[in-house]
């Protein structure tokens, strides 16, 4: 029975969503080949699931049938208005651009020192004791790497006042949560989110205020001291909250984004069939070459990226002009699945989609989104990545999964990992 039958005749949305998280975790290759092959504009009752690569790269550039108007909804409460939830206009540009400038591409070097620094710590944290090593790949770098270099770099206060990383990881992965993967408008995971937001935007509002009256920022920092240089230069009008739900929202958007992938890749590296994939980022690790490394968890990520799809919604009622099979009709006011997971494993457009293969060109790769609404951390996510894999490899040439161990994921949150046990001499 095809996943599409199975799924219609479940008759709650909620048995639905169930189902559609269980096949993403369990089989998305299988689920995604068969939603392109027979519906690559499916209209169900959770949403229209747009997921051939044709489709998908009309959807996110048609900004104005498909807007952000969703994530604005989901952002209002814990971040205000952030660019994320923003469609194209003064508002969105004035805030877009006070963030390019403080999230700055030229970062990327000085991002790359502070995940070397954080890796080799936690690195040297599971070395205390002589011997052959175990921890969880998960919970002790996945998460905590990019929550501490983001805290340093954005300028999280540290001392007594600081939340502590893994707290911050918390609740950072709490609003994460709350505005990507809330489908059903859960009320304990908003109410979670909440929670977390009315706790952390004080402490930012705080340390913003205090810089901008003379204060000398956490060592490493950037990004909250240029916020607050630019507003003195009359860049925005953003009062101190303001700014500090800038810095939340776009903190809280990358930490957990990056560990999804982390976790991703190393878990598809050290399985067994992926050999040459290994073999190739051992080489990389080995001679500190980060660009060839990066290439290899680029195309990782192809097959397993942190979000399989981006949410829109249809402003009105939209046809695709596309000469591919099904329903090609997108409904007004419809809550629109763009599946860039999906569009990266189309043959009718990525040659051999399912080789391994790192010579592919840019165009291939949609893990960042497209247009406007690109991921702003895409500049210093790579270094993260490359940095917290690269290191790993190096410190751990012979790093597996422990035996009889296994990745898991969250069957309620399809895609976010849990855990992944792994040894090394």
């Amino acid at each position: 029975m095809s996943f599409i039958s199975e799924f219609e005749a479940l008759a709650e949305d909620g048995a639905r969503l169930a189902f559609l998280g269980y096949r993403l975790v369990t089989d998305p290759e299988g689920l995604f080949k068969e939603l392109r092959d027979d519906r690559p504009v499916w209209n169900t009752p959770l949403g229209t699931f747009v997921t051939g690569y044709d489709h998908v790269m009309e959807a996110m550039n048609c900004h104005q049938v498909f807007s952000v108007r969703l994530y604005n909804e989901k952002m209002q409460p814990l971040v205000g208005t952030y660019p994320l939830g923003v469609d194209d206009g003064a508002d969105y540009l004035r805030d877009a651009s006070l963030l390019r400038l403080s999230v700055a591409a030229e970062d990327a070097d000085h991002v790359q020192a502070l995940a070397d620094d954080v890796v080799q710590g936690l690195i040297a944290a599971v070395r205390q004791t002589p011997g052959p090593v175990s921890f969880d790949l998960v919970k002790d770098f996945a998460y905590r790497v990019p929550t501490q270099v983001l805290a340093r770099y954005f300028g999280m206060p540290g001392g007594a006042e600081s939340p502590g990383d893994l707290a911050l990881r918390d609740g950072l992965d709490a609003i994460f949560c709350d505005i990507f993967d809330n489908l059903t408008n859960n009320d304990g995971l908003h109410q979670a989110a909440m929670t977390q937001a009315g706790l952390l935007l004080p402490i930012l509002e705080q340390e913003i205020a205090e810089i901008g009256a003379g204060k000398v920022p956490v060592a490493g920092a950037l990004v909250i001291p240029r916020l607050v240089a630019l507003r003195a230069a009359g860049a925005t009008s953003r009062d101190d909250l303001g700014l500090a739900q800038l810095v939340l929202g776009t903190i809280a958007g990358v930490v957990t984004t990056i560990a999804i992938v982390v976790a991703n890749v190393a878990n598809m590296l050290l399985t067994a069939t992926n050999a040459s994939a290994l073999v190739a980022a051992r080489t990389a690790a080995t001679a500190n070459d980060n660009d060839a490394l990066w290439l290899v968890v680029r195309e990782a990520m192809r097959f397993a990226p942190p979000a399989g799809f981006q949410l829109r919604y249809a402003e009105r009622a939209y046809t695709f002009d596309l000469d591919n099979p099904g329903t090609t009709t997108v409904n007004a006011n419809a809550r629109v699945l763009v599946c860039v997971g999906s569009a990266m494993l189309d043959e009718r457009r990525i040659p051999s989609p399912k080789e391994f293969r790192t010579d592919r060109g840019a165009e291939d790769y949609l893990m960042f989104g497209v247009g406007m609404h690109r991921c702003l951390g895409r500049f210093i996510a790579p270094k993260i990545l490359v940095s917290t894999i690269g290191g790993l490899l190096r410190a751990f040439p012979d790093l597996q999964i422990a035996p009889g161990k296994r990745f898991e994921q969250d069957m309620i949150r399809p895609g976010f990992p849990v855990s992944l046990p792994v040894v090394a001499e």
